[in-house]
């Protein structure tokens, strides 16, 4: 009987370690392991250029072009430009420049 009872444990503890070798390994890690992935996020900032335009200040080169020229008669609260004088809308802003010394004479936001 001894034999019977000891043969049935062996084959019992063999049955279960055997199903216990064959469950899937746990990929999920539950605990409280930190994430080594690396995201990078790209920050995009409008840039605000009201507080950029200051009469005196020259225009930058790159708005020194005629697409930016405007004619002041289709804009209500522009005036007409004076002699060597032109107006230009930069980023929503109107500016009237000297076009000679390319300053900026006054701003209209």
């Amino acid at each position: 009987m001894k034999k019977l009872t000891t043969a049935i444990v062996l084959s019992l503890t063999g049955l279960v370690a055997t199903t216990a070798m064959a469950a899937p390994n746990d990929h999920n890690h539950h605990g409280n392991y930190q994430n080594h992935e690396i995201k990078t996020v790209k920050v995009i900032k409008k840039d605000d250029h009201r507080n950029e335009w200051r009469v005196g200040q020259v225009v930058p080169h790159e708005y020194q072009h005629s697409r930016y020229v405007i004619d002041y008669r289709q804009h209500q609260k522009l005036t007409k430009p004076g002699r060597y004088q032109k107006w230009y809308k930069v980023n929503g802003n109107y500016v009237l420049v000297n076009e000679q010394s390319h300053k900026i004479i006054r701003v209209v936001y």
